[in-house]
């Protein structure tokens, strides 16, 4: 009889480590972070994503992105909400970009390709990207951070400290025939101009816009005019 007892003790003891390892909760599997998409440049000027080592699509054409230096500017085509994209060189892959800044916006999803890429004090660039015939979006973009603001208009300027972004804004696209111009300077219109229908800006200083009228405006707007910032 105590033979049989202790079989079973026994017995039970060795259950007892496999009933622990049976009932303990499952160790959740960490996801794995899907592979950033790289871009490569080809020959006839098509930039071709690829994820995971798989070709995805072409992502941009001529119209689609602009190059400035070593930096790829892109908006890729597609239904979804457009994003402008910021891709930088790959190091160590000739040839390949990977994406630096993904930027978006209401002006950026409403817009359909990259007109020109400008340089901008304090490591910034300016954007320019076609909506239609009236109206573009301009982005000024910081390459430190990746921060960005966006304003609509037909002519756009930093000012000389990279802080402040002018643009020129006319009606919208099939509205009721009127000729104005309105200045705007970091999203506040600061002067009204009746009778113009296009301007070229620049900053004089930093409290001094000047616009040239390529056509006399009517009414009584000069062909060149200084806009002085309220303080």
């Amino acid at each position: 009889m105590a033979v049989h007892y202790r079989r079973l003790l026994f017995t039970a003891l060795l259950m007892i480590p496999l009933v622990s390892a049976a009932s303990a909760p499952p160790t959740a599997a960490r996801p794995t972070a899907p592979a950033a998409p790289l871009l490569t440049l080809q020959p006839n000027g098509d930039l071709t994503e690829t994820t995971g080592g798989r070709q995805a699509r072409v992502l941009a054409s001529a119209n689609h992105y602009q190059k400035i230096g070593d930096i790829i500017i892109a908006l890729p085509p597609g239904p979804d909400p457009t994003s402008l994209i910021v891709y930088e060189p790959l190091a160590g892959n000739p040839g390949a970009y990977r994406q630096r800044f993904v930027l978006h916006s209401d002006g950026i999803a409403a817009a359909t390709g990259v007109l020109d890429v400008k340089l901008a004090p304090r490591r910034q660039l300016l954007i320019e990207l076609h909506i239609n015939p009236s109206t573009n979006c301009f982005v000024l973009l910081d390459l430190a951070t990746g921060t960005h603001r966006d304003v609509l208009g037909i002519e756009a300027a930093v000012s000389s400290d990279g802080t402040r972004l002018a643009s020129l804004a006319g009606p919208p696209h099939h509205f009721p025939r009127k000729e104005y111009l309105d200045v705007v300077v970091d999203g506040k219109r600061i002067r009204h101009i009746v009778g113009a229908t296009y301007g070229q800006l620049n900053w004089r200083d930093a409290a001094t816009i000047d616009i040239r009228f390529p056509t006399a405006p009517t009414g009584a707007t000069p062909r060149r005019l200084a806009v002085r910032l309220p303080h």
